[in-house]
């Protein structure tokens, strides 16, 4: 698309100082100036958002919004610009990593599609101002799930919506999550405010990166805890109704924030009927009851909620028993050991087995049309190609390595471009083949931890197994030596 000139003036400029971009889309590789709309149109404790206007005296093709830190006395703006600099460095880290392997940021993580487009440091008006550009999300037909939440009419659309759409909602969200994981980073904030939904395709997108944080010491914390509501962790919550000033969160808190989000984005409703979620009601419950029960004579149940409840208890019956199991477990005994809440990669897991592979990746050119992703523009999936001399060969080399990696403690980069040059010849999707191995290598490593294998981890590994062309003998030679549990 033909980027449009600006024929007006805009009351307020950016000069920037200093600039680093993402690399997500090549318009952002160099901009010296910001055009804004003269005046915030939304803004919180950290900063003031406007509408950008224009970028070096054009437009991009897609509308974006420039966040710009508060000035602050408790060193929260500095805290803000180092988390953002610290993810966007290993952001960039990632985007080439993919780039390297032919494969797109965005495609391979829709949910990050919030991530800044580009750091900066300038001058607006004479003072000295840091912030972030990010794409403005209601510009490509999203809305926040807060706003969702709050209006009925919006919220009966959603909650109409077929579950394998919200499946690959859930899928990119953990997917999403376990990467900024992997790079140390806790959101510490996410919220129904925090996620925007798309309105039509199968998208969800996180925002407000700035507030958390990229832990590399004792005493890296987020600035926020989040917000007082039933998002917040249990032992979040508890510490609010304890004195001192310092509120710790960690990667488990955000672990049960996804497992919230995950929960309202399938049923749209609260996960307890309880009266409230005090420490005290949350132990008895946890106590006597398993997720999703409890009994509506109990004095902790919450008043006149008996038909909500019921249509609540209903809809649960129409969850994938896989996933009905991990809310049970995250919402009962993970709410006061944390271990026990269900992992990013586990989230992923459970939803990759419910999509087609054709509905797992969402690229920039699907955005057209002035910025509203158009159904049913999504790639075709090629046939698979016919079983092949070089085919088996392939596989009976991926079995033989993993065996190798397991065994023998050999490292699956040092022979990656053979697995690459070997898919090639046999008509298979390369980067995709190594991604499916990576994931298996991921999965069996946590089964691994303590040499014993449940059910669904037996099931999850050959589920694994199959995608990365991996046989069934293979994984259950290696297993051999575990205890299972039926």
């Amino acid at each position: 698309m033909k980027k449009k000139e600006l024929k007006f003036e805009f009351m307020n400029t950016i000069h920037l100082e200093f600039f680093q971009s993402t690399g997500l889309d090549p318009f952002f590789d160099k901009i010296s100036k910001i055009e804004i709309h003269d005046n915030p149109f939304a803004g919180g404790g950290f900063g003031d958002i406007y509408h950008c206007a224009g970028f070096n005296g054009k437009q991009a093709g897609t509308p974006q919004v420039v966040k710009i830190f508060k000035e602050s006395t408790d060193g929260r703006n500095e805290h803000s610009w180092k988390t953002i600099s610290k993810l966007q460095q290993r952001m960039i880290a990632e985007v080439a990593r993919l780039k390297a392997n032919r494969l797109d940021f965005i495609s391979e993580y829709p949910a990050l599609i919030g991530l800044p487009q580009f750091i900066f440091e300038g001058r607006l008006d004479g003072r000295l101002v840091r912030g972030y550009v990010s794409t403005n999300l209601v510009s490509i037909n999203c809305t926040s799930f807060d706003k969702i939440r709050e209006d009925n009419e919006l919220l009966n659309e959603f909650f109409n919506r077929d579950f394998s759409d919200k499946y690959i909602m859930c899928y990119h969200l953990a997917r999403a999550f376990r990467l900024l994981m992997n790079n140390n980073f806790i959101h510490a904030d996410l919220s129904a405010d925090n996620i925007f939904i798309h309105n039509n395709e199968p998208l969800c997108a996180i925002i407000d990166f700035d507030s958390g944080s990229i832990v590399e010491a004792l005493e890296d914390n987020p600035s926020t805890w989040g917000k007082p509501q039933d998002w917040l962790a249990s032992e979040v919550r508890f510490q609010l109704n304890k004195p001192g000033d310092t509120i710790q969160v960690n990667l488990y808190t955000d672990v049960w924030a996804v497992a919230t989000a995950i929960h309202y984005i399938l049923l749209s409703m609260p996960a307890y009927f309880l009266k409230d979620l005090s420490e005290n009601s949350l132990r008895y419950y946890s106590s006597n009851y398993i997720w999703p029960v409890i009994s509506e004579k109990d004095s902790i149940f919450l008043d006149d909620a008996t038909e909500q409840y019921h249509f609540y208890l209903e809809l649960t019956k129409e969850l994938p028993e896989k996933i009905f199991k991990e809310f049970e477990c995250t919402f009962t005994k993970g709410i006061f050991d944390p271990t026990l809440r269900t992992t990013y990669f586990k989230w992923e897991l459970l939803f990759k087995e419910l999509i087609p592979a054709e509905k797992r990746k969402l690229s920039w050119s699907q955005i057209m049309d002035d910025g509203i992703i158009v159904s049913g523009k999504l790639p075709v999936v090629p046939p698979s190609p016919p079983v092949t001399h070089s085919t088996e060969q392939l596989k009976k080399f991926i079995n033989e390595l993993i065996k190798d990696i397991v065994f023998e403690g050999e490292k699956f980069e040092r022979h990656k471009f053979f697995v690459k040059e070997m898919a090639k010849k046999s008509q298979v999707d390369a980067d995709k083949i190594l991604l499916e191995i990576e994931d298996f290598i991921e999965l069996l490593q946590m089964v691994n931890r303590d040499k014993v294998i449940t059910k669904y981890e037996k099931s999850s590994l050959l589920n694994q197994a199959r995608l990365a062309m991996i046989e069934e003998k293979t994984v259950n030679q290696i297993i051999s030596a575990y205890e299972y549990i039926d």
